[in-house]
């Protein structure tokens, strides 16, 4: 296989990555702001939750990374056979603990950043803005290549703008819940933090699946004598 295939491939994976990222970040966020809305309407304590929203917050983060997962998956064409699922699957589960490890390195970094003030006025901001820039420049090129193709070849239409909706919907209601939070003084403001914990397993995912898929098809075409290709990443244009 050629260099310029193995890179396209690996501009092909990044923007799987990036949508699932997106979709599953986005997907958290609103159910996660819903769930809150219907906790404050239904006048719950917000210190202590009543069990069945504990057990429903969790499902609904679950339900986020499949879905964004699936999403993404079938967004590039990507067919949903047996194998697939398994890669979804494993790819998922190495997720949560990478993003677990991802946290605890962001937040070992930032105490090497200084901090013009007093300590414990710090807060997590930070580590935050450790973690933003980590995740911009994690998108950057997917987003760049959204807006590229829409502005020209048009090639995948369809990905293009459910990327971009995805991308700017997530920002917006991430900052309104920031605002919520700080004029609160509570949890509500962190949930554009804990979107990350969700939104990687989504992304590693798709990953998993693509590199359970292309082992597979490397296998099979060494076994028939063939040199090995990648399937053509051909998102709906529609």
């Amino acid at each position: 296989m050629s260099d310029t295939v193995r890179s396209a491939t690996g501009r092909q994976r990044l923007r799987m990555c990036a949508d699932a990222f997106l979709l599953a970040g986005l997907l958290f966020v609103l159910t996660q702001g819903a769930l809150a809305l219907l906790a404050t309407a239904l006048g719950l304590d917000e210190g202590a939750p009543p069990d069945w929203i504990g057990l429903l917050s969790p499902l609904l983060a679950v339900a986020a990374v499949v879905a964004g997962a699936v999403g993404s998956w079938r967004l590039h064409g990507r067919p949903l056979s047996r194998p697939a699922w398994a890669g979804l699957a494993l790819g998922a589960v190495l997720g949560g603990p990478l993003a677990s490890a991802g946290f605890m390195a962001v937040a070992g970094l930032s105490q090497l950043v200084p901090w013009p003030g007093p300590r414990r006025s710090e807060g997590p901001w930070v580590a935050v803005g450790l973690l933003t820039l980590v995740v911009v420049a994690f998108l950057a090129l997917p987003v760049v290549d959204a807006v590229r193709d829409l502005a020209g070849a048009r090639t995948s239409v369809l990905a293009d703008r459910v990327r971009l909706a995805a991308l700017l919907l997530t920002l917006a209601v991430v900052a309104v819940t920031t605002a919520i939070g700080v004029a609160r003084g509570d949890e509500t403001g962190e949930v554009g933090v804990f979107l990350v914990l969700v939104a990687v397993p989504a992304a590693t995912a798709v990953l998993g699946a693509d590199l359970v898929l292309t082992s597979r098809a490397r296998r099979r075409d060494a076994s028939a004598g063939e040199p090995p290709d990648v399937a053509p990443d051909v998102p709906r244009t529609a």
